[in-house]
């Protein structure tokens, strides 16, 4: 998933409200394969290796259509490179190798359902780091979808979070959900006139390497990816797909719809996410699973709605 954005340096056509909204779900398949995927091949590639291959391949995509944009635009970036290195290192490095981590012990769904709190905690950190305002509404609604999460990372079975027994993977999950809503946060500070991919871009400059150390470290002491064309496959769809053409069609969509309508299809992203994971991966969705998804989303409404408490 990335944050939202509105304007890319891609190629321009136009795009109808019915083709949008075609676009957006295909980007919402897209980022939720990436959660499906990590799963399917935690046993063959480690979460590093994972992280650094998809943000490498996907920045060596992003180069070819932001360069000119980024040479052009290098003066603005150099004087807000802290912004850039702490965006790459938290929203990319940090986010993609802990939700990789996460799946190593947790399944897809419950590590996709977890992730669908995002929208909650963001304003949560906004509150506090940009002072931005919070409703009692919004508190109400924060607190209900962190219920959802519980539900969730107890399986239903309140011994366990009396015992507070959770899976591994679910709270590293909710570590990666911080991490992505930090990134977010640090979005809305982009400096004024810098394109969005050209953001993204810059960002990744600084987060791939400071992925390559741990990545090294991992492959010389924990685990090597296999050299075979499955794996090689595998990480050139999660570079492409859903670091960059997701991107591309999510904010294309943006232009087309808006930001309001566009924004609600990111909840998409976890739905997709767990439908790919029970058809390929053969994982159960479970009542608790319901349970927490609707007591998420009951509290994603009290937080985004913009009516006072």
């Amino acid at each position: 998933m990335f944050a939202r954005h509105s304007k890319a340096p891609m190629p321009r056509f136009t795009v109808t409200p019915s083709a949008a909204y075609v676009m957006l779900c295909l980007a919402a398949l897209f980022w939720g394969s990436n959660i499906t995927i990590g799963r399917a091949v935690h046993a063959e590639i480690p979460p590093i290796a994972l992280a650094f291959w998809r943000n490498g391949i996907g920045l060596l995509g992003l180069l070819v259509f932001t360069a000119p944009t980024l040479l052009r635009q290098r003066a603005v970036i150099k004087s807000h490179w802290k912004l850039f290195a702490v965006s790459g290192v938290v929203g990319f490095a940090l986010f993609n190798s802990i939700a990789y981590a996460a799946v190593h012990t947790t399944t897809a769904i419950n590590a996709a359902l977890v992730m669908s709190a995002t929208p909650v905690i963001v304003p949560v950190m906004a509150y506090f780091m940009l002072k931005e305002s919070f409703s009692r509404r919004q508190a109400f609604g924060v607190v209900v979808s962190f219920i959802g999460v519980a539900v969730i990372l107890c399986r239903g079975n309140l011994e366990i979070l009396m015992d507070l027994r959770f899976a591994p993977g679910d709270l590293i999950m909710l570590v990666a959900a911080i991490c992505w809503s930090l990134y977010t946060i640090l979005v809305k500070s982009r400096p004024e006139g810098i394109d969005p991919f050209v953001f993204i871009t810059a960002s990744l400059c600084f987060g791939v390497p400071a992925l390559f150390p741990f990545y090294l470290w991992e492959t010389l002491t924990v685990q090597a990816v296999p050299l075979t064309w499955l794996n090689a496959g595998t990480l050139a769809y999660l570079g492409l797909f859903p670091t960059m053409v997701a991107l591309a069609l999510f904010n294309r969509a943006v232009d087309a719809i808006g930001p309001n309508r566009a924004g609600h299809f990111q909840h998409m992203v976890p739905v997709a996410a767990a439908i790919l994971a029970i058809i390929f991966l053969d994982e159960k969705f479970q009542q608790f699973h319901l349970t927490g998804v609707i007591i998420i989303a009951a509290g994603i409404w009290f937080a985004q709605s913009t009516r006072k408490a």
